[in-house]
Formats: structure tokens, sequence, C-alpha cells
């Protein structure tokens, strides 16, 4: 009997031993977390079940959301404790924050083994512990000293002065910059593993993102081919890390991973990074720059977005020149009492400039995007006067440190297509203007004319016509593009003509507009025109044979001066019909190729469009839905196949789940954010919808491929790639 009782005994403890004794940790030491929402602020243990009590730290009238899938797991043996009830809140169902952001919910997990020394809850926050003694201690976020030297050695060898000032004539000076850096407390397990710099080069309207690999130590390192200096931002997530670096110059950079997780908690703005540590000569300026807090991003938030899309117009302009002058107002009072360097000034003053001057540019865009849309609008139908223009004689458009910001690019853009520069187009003075003829071109120089469509032609260009004459046209008349195929060789003189007489006549509108500037507005405007000129060269290049490209290019730039200008003009041409331009090119070796290739395998020889897209891109959309019955017409060929390319981040599963669905999408991949950056990077693109052209053996025809000329080229490629497969 008592050895019975004994052998009761000895099982039961030893079942017993198996569960955790009653116990509670009060804010428990965590290794690492990837979210500034969550925290655990108390998990109290037992042999029936853990309990673990969750703060939500959120914005007020924000929501957070908990389901049956959470779970604790063990960091050793990875074994997965299912949450099985919660006390606060219901599952899947939205938990709106108060008024005061905070709010405190209760999980309930199965007891833990009693041998489990850390836990991670979901993918959150990992090594939990449960050792009652490191409760309420913090991970130690600091710069390891092998990291302090490294920066050290790295910004030691960079021996080139910086800039004295933004007058030099080395401002334009194409160099390589570096930007290192370290992350305190970075963890390899965080979901942000690298990041992006969108950088894009100004002169060619090229993009050539760059990619930060962030190491597993935290530590990062980026080289930026760059042409003048620049004040632009690294992406890291959904974060935005401003910076100002010049060519040739190296810029340290050490970032605490506490305030990553302050700006995910603070979604409802454009946070501004202010805990960072900046290193090397350009660090007074980066701190200068990081000291200024701009209005429009302070206040920009969702409600105050939503409002001004309701103001008029009037409504609108008389806000922006309102935001303006408090912008340039504070500006003015900070620069009086605060001691930074004259870099920062001019940069800060410029930005708001291009601010505002992008935003007035706009408008004047929109209004006339708007007369196009409503012809029978008598109002809108007016022109803007060109007192409406006077702001841009506000803008320093002669300063060199114009360029410097990033929101030039944006601005130049505006500037470029506005009414000031294009009431020229047609312009009676400019030779040139009045536009080519189609129908009296094919009618004077295509042998090959049958008679009915000689008459065709001819009866096209007559005013009137006789009730035979139009039965005629009737009866006859074909659709353009057939009509076109029959003479494309005649028809692609006749654009490559077009084309080169009409950009030869934008020399001398872009006289006219330089002067109509200084006249009207007292702007020298050489610099911006210049520029220009030089945005102008990849349509025109794209669009023009190779010796008219040249012929073009060779009359531009003699009215140029600046050597980094013509260097540019030079390579852009090189790029399109240099001696070593091939048909196509192979992916160079890395990851990034790897990625594409194992995307591709499947659907290796046939020619792949491959469409980068995301559901939040309306063009993207916009551009799938209007393809639609074009790829039913190519469903199962032999030669053809689309294939569609999008991230976690920037296409969300539901909406990418519905949309897919709708839109019958095949060869669908919706692939890591990570990834996503590195095919950026791959294909240079900043922006999408973007459109690749892969051949049948697996190499890139056009990485910038016009998904609107598909039905116009898609027989020609079809063509080539057949024949160069005969050929090998």
């Amino acid at each position: 009997m008592t050895r019975t009782f004994l052998i009761v005994f000895c099982l039961l403890m030893s079942v017993g031993g198996f569960a955790q004794k009653n116990k509670t940790i009060n804010n428990p030491y965590y290794e690492f977390k990837t979210t500034g929402l969550t925290n655990i602020s108390r998990i109290e243990l037992s042999k029936e079940e853990t309990r673990v009590y969750i703060h939500n730290t959120f914005l007020p009238n924000w929501w957070v959301m908990f389901n049956k899938d959470d779970a604790l797991i063990d960091s050793d043996t990875k074994k997965r404790y299912v949450v099985k009830g919660i006390e606060g809140a219901r599952f899947d169902k939205k938990l709106w924050m108060p008024a005061s952001g905070d709010s405190t919910i209760v999980l309930v997990f199965p007891a833990l083994d009693k041998k489990t020394k850390t836990v991670d809850f979901n993918d959150k926050i990992f090594g939990i512990s449960l050792d009652e003694k490191l409760a309420g201690m913090k991970p130690n976020h600091t710069v390891p000293f092998e990291v302090e030297q490294w920066i050290s050695a790295e910004l030691a060898k960079c021996t080139q002065t910086q800039l004295a000032n933004y007058d030099s004539t080395d401002f334009f000076k194409k160099g390589d910059a570096r930007l290192i850096g370290y992350i305190k407390g970075y963890s390899p397990k965080s979901s942000v593993q690298t990041g992006i710099i969108y950088l894009s080069n100004y002169l060619t309207h090229e993009d050539y993102p760059i990619v930060i690999e962030i190491e597993e130590d935290g530590r990062f390192d980026a080289t930026l081919p760059l042409i003048s200096p620049l004040y632009t931002a690294a992406q890291f997530g959904k974060h935005r890390l401003r910076f100002y670096l010049e060519p040739n110059q190296t810029l340290g950079i050490i970032i605490d991973w506490e305030e990553v997780l302050l700006a995910d908690r603070l979604r409802d703005r454009q946070y501004k990074f202010q805990h960072i540590a900046y290193k090397g000569k350009l660090a007074k300026v980066n701190y200068d720059l990081m000291r200024y807090n701009f209005e429009r991003e302070v206040n920009f938030n969702v409600t105050n977005y939503k409002r001004k899309k309701k103001l008029s117009q009037a409504e609108k302009i008389a806000e922006i020149n309102k935001e303006k002058l408090i912008e340039l107002n504070k500006l003015d009072y900070y620069s009086s009492i605060w001691k930074w360097s004259d870099k920062a000034d001019e940069i800060i003053r410029n930005k708001i400039h291009l601010h505002y001057g992008y935003d007035l540019l706009s408008i004047a865009e929109q209004r006339q995007f708007a007369a196009r849309r409503d012809t029978a609008n008598k109002e809108l139908q007016k022109p803007l006067s060109d007192s409406y223009y006077d702001f841009l004689s506000e803008i320093p458009l002669s300063k060199q440190s114009l360029c410097i910001n990033q929101e030039y690019s944006w601005f130049i853009n505006r500037f470029e297509f506005s009414r000031v520069i294009t009431q020229f187009r047609n312009h009676p003075s400019v030779k040139g203007s009045k536009p080519l003829n189609l129908f009296s071109y094919l009618l004077e120089n295509e042998p090959k004319l049958t008679d009915d469509d000689r008459k065709l032609l001819e009866l096209n260009q007559k005013l009137t016509k006789t009730e035979e004459e139009q039965l005629f046209l009737k009866e006859h008349g074909q659709n353009f593009n057939e009509f076109r195929s029959n003479y494309d060789e005649t028809y692609k003189q006749f654009i490559d003509l077009h084309n080169v007489t009409n950009y030869h006549a934008d020399i001398q509108r872009w006289d006219l507009a330089s002067d109509a500037l200084f006249d009207k507005y007292g702007i020298n405007s050489a610099l911006q025109m210049d520029v220009v000129k030089l945005r102008s060269l990849k349509h025109k290049f794209e669009n023009t044979t190779k010796d008219s490209s040249r012929e073009l290019w060779e009359d531009i730039k003699k009215a140029i001066e600046n050597q980094v200008f013509i260097a540019a003009g030079d390579e852009l041409y090189e790029k399109y019909y240099g001696d070593n331009v091939a048909y196509s090119y192979a992916l160079p070796e890395g990851r990034a190729t790897d990625v594409f290739n194992k995307i591709i395998e499947p659907h290796k020889g046939k020619i792949l469009f491959v469409d980068f897209w995301a559901t939040f891109c309306g063009p993207c959309i916009s551009s799938i839905k209007q393809m639609k019955d074009v790829r039913k017409a190519y469903e199962g060929n032999e030669d053809v196949d689309f294939v569609f390319i999008t991230d976690e981040r920037g296409s969300p599963q539901k909406k990418y789940d519905e949309f897919v669905e709708e839109q019958e999408l095949k060869n669908t991949y919706r692939i890591s954010a990570d990834d996503y950056l590195y095919l950026r990077q791959l294909f240079k693109f900043n922006g999408i919808p973007r459109y690749v052209l892969i051949g049948k053996d697996g190499k890139v025809i056009d990485d910038n491929f016009k998904m609107h000329q598909f039905n116009s080229k898609v027989k020609d490629i079809i063509a080539k790639e057949n024949s160069l497969l005969s050929e090998n």
C-alpha cells in the first residue's frame, strides 16, 4: 500500500513538473520588438494557464486587433502555445483606442512547460524572459566599440574637402558619395532588412534606386552616384530618414531602434527622426537640417489632406501663399537665434520655395487637364493670366543650390510642362511649328499606294465632299492601324521626320520662353532652361533615329556651357546609340537576378511582358484593366505571356486576392518587400507601373517598355525573336 502511494505520488509530481509554478512577472525583459504598439506589462504563470497582459499604446481613435492565431513560441524549442481566450476585447474585432491612446487586454494561453525560459509573442516581441530577476530591465542599445572603430576608419578614408559654398564652380561634379551607419538595438529578426534610396538623375530623367543592405549586426553601407549635392531620404520600411551628402564625401549615421518603434506608433504623420548621431565632415549641416521642422510636414494628416482637396482653386492658392509666408517668417526667426550653417539655411529656404512653387504649378496643370475634359466650360477654357505665375520670380531659379533638394525633381517636372514654357508650341515665329501632314507625306513618298488608298487619302483632305465621295469613304474606309501597317516603312519615315522637325523647333521655343521669363518676371532662367533641355533628351532619343538624335543633340548642346551637363547628354546618347548597345542584355549575377530568374523560369521560351504593380497604384490598376481583353486574346499563345510582380507591403493580401480574381490574372507573384526593392534596383525604377520586356532566351530586351505600344509593336517583337532563334 505504501509503495503504491509513493509511486502514485511520484507520478503526480512528475506530471505537475511539466507545468510552470504560479509566478508573476511585471514588465518582463525582452530582447527585441518589431512593433511600437504592443507592450507586455505582466505575465502570470500557473499550472492551468498563462495570462499575458498586453498594454497597447497607439493613437487616439485608431485601432488594434487580435486573432485566434496569436501565439507564444518557446524561443529554444519553437513549441507554439496558441491563444485560447481573450479579456477586454474580442478576436478579429477592432479595438478602438480611447482619448488617452492606451488600453490593456489579457490574452490567455495554455500553461507553459516549466523548462521554458524565454518566449516570443508572434513575430512582434522576441526573447521575453520569464526570469523575475530581469523584470523591469530594458535592452541595452549602445554602439559597440568595434562599430565605432569601423565608422571612424571609413570616415578617415574620405580625404576630399566639402564644398565651401553653393556658388562654387565645383557644384556640379560627378562623384560617388557614401552613406554608412549603424542601427542601435537592431536584430535580424526585424521585418526591415533592407532600406532604399530613391535616387534619380534630374538632368537625364533616369532613376537609379539604391538598396541599403542591413547587416545582421545593424551596420549598413551604401554608395550613391551623385552629380551635385543632395538632400534626400533613405526609406527603411515605412519610415524616411533624411540626410545631406555631396559628391566624394562620406556621412556616418547612427539610429536608435527605439525611435523606429516610436515612428511606427505615430502613423498619422510624416515622422521626422530626431535622435540621430551624424558623423563626418557634413555632420554640422545635417544636424542643422534635422533641427528645422517644416510646418506642412508637422501639420500633415489625412483629415487636413481631405479638407484641402475640397477647397476651390482660389481658396487653395490663398492657403498655399499663407503657408509659404508663415514658413519663411518662421525660418527668418530661427535663423536669427540659431547659429546654423549658411548651407542649411539655403537648403531649407529653397525647399520652402520648391514646395509651394510645385503646388502652384500643379494647380495650373490640374486646371489645364480639367479644361481638356470639360470643353463646354467657358471659364476653364480661359488660360490663367500671366500674373498668376508671378510667384516664379520669388524662386531662386538662377541658383545652383535649388537642385539640392529632392523636391527639385518634382518642381522641374511641373516647370518644364508649364504654360510659361509650352505657350510657344504653335508660335508663328517658330520654324516647323506647323505640324506635317501624314496623308500628304504618304501621297508624295509612298510608291506602293493602291489606287483606292490614294483616293482615300485625297478625299480625306478635301474640306467638302460629294455624296458619292462620302459613300466611297464609307465603303473603303478602314482601321487606321490596318492602313498604316500596309505602308509601315514610309509611316516610320514620316514619324521620324515629324519628330525631328518638331524637336529642332523646341530649341526656338526654349529661347522664346527664356526671353519671356526675363521680360515678364525678371527671371534669369539660363540654368533651368539647360536642365529642361537635358531632361527632354531621353524622350527625343527614344523617338528618333541614331543619326537624327546625334544631329539634334549637337544642335542643343551648342548653347550649353556646363561640362557636367554636356557629359550627361553624351552618356545618354551612348546608352541609346553607342557602339556597345545590344539588342538585349543578360542580367548581372546577384540576389536580385536570382529572385527574378526564379520568377520567370517557368515561363522561359516565351516573350514575357513583366508588369511591376501594386494595389495602391491607380495607373497600375487602370493599365491592367485596359489590357484584360488583350491578355485573353493571347491566352495560350506559344510566343507571348504576361507576368505580374508586386510586393506584400504594396498589395495587402485581401485586396491583392480580390483584384487578381476580378481581372483573372495569371502568372502573378506577390513577393517580400525586400526582394521587391532589389528588383527596383535591378531594373532602375522608382515609380510604378513599370514594364520589362524579356526575350525567349531570358535576356532583357527593354527594361522600360511602353505598354501602351503593345498592339503596335508585338508583331515585330515576335518576328524578331523567332528570327534570332532560327539563326541560332
